[in-house]
């Protein structure tokens, strides 16, 4: 898994990526407000979340790369 975040990681640092990751992110977003003003089911809502939730994530691995190695980013998101 962590060989496929690297690659993925590798990857947000393109300016394409940038512009990617801020566009998927605000639909995510709006979708969620949407989703949420509309009063639609909560398995949809946390759907969306969860998507958000993985953006999120990827976010922060990508940063967490910019200042540690890959071996210590690896341990601290190792379980325990």
């Amino acid at each position: 898994m962590y060989e496929n975040c690297s690659k993925v990681l590798r990857w947000l640092e393109t300016r394409e990526a940038v512009i990617f990751r801020s566009w998927i992110y605000s639909s995510f977003r709006s979708s969620v407000r949407s989703l949420k003003t509309l009063r639609h089911s909560n398995e949809e809502l946390r759907f969306y979340q969860g998507q958000i939730d993985v953006l999120e994530k990827i976010v922060n691995l990508w940063e967490d790369l910019k200042t540690h190695s890959l071996e210590e980013v690896r341990n601290k998101e190792a379980p325990k």
